[in-house]
């Protein structure tokens, strides 16, 4: 299969795998002080920092070698967003929590964002390389 046929199942995947835990970010930092969410954030950013460049510098060189300069370089640097990204749920909940209060609707809403983003940039990436069985069967009607 080429990777064309496999995105949506990628996209997929990826959207059933992230929805949960960012429903469950958002509601939590959107019904605690928002200093919390904010603090949270930073303090996940600056501690995960050297450990996230770590993995950025290891797996650009194999995803260069892969997949040629312009595409490698492009997909690694989608999964360092990503791995940054995930923390920004926690200050955006307690911005939503500060202006608009405990809006549980909206907090789901911005959990449902953040996945739909989280699937999408992964999917562009090429995670995973294989997709679950299960989602190749919903994407395709038969796998």
């Amino acid at each position: 299969m080429n990777r064309e046929s496999l995105y949506p199942a990628r996209f997929l995947h990826n959207f059933l795998s992230g929805i949960v835990p960012a429903e469950v970010l958002s509601l939590v930092f959107g019904t605690v002080n928002p200093q919390f969410g904010l603090r949270f954030a930073l303090l996940y950013w600056f501690i995960m920092s050297p450990y996230l460049l770590y993995l950025y510098n290891r797996e650009k060189d194999a995803l260069i070698k892969k997949y040629g300069w312009k595409e490698g370089r492009g997909i690694v640097l989608r999964l360092l967003f990503v791995r940054y990204f995930i923390a920004g749920i926690a200050p955006t909940a307690a911005t939503v929590e500060k202006y608009f209060g405990e809006n549980i609707p909206l907090l789901l809403l911005l959990g449902l964002i953040w996945a739909v983003i989280y699937a999408k940039v992964l999917a562009d990436a090429n995670r995973p390389e294989v997709p679950h069985y299960w989602a190749m069967k919903l994407v395709n009607g038969s796998a």
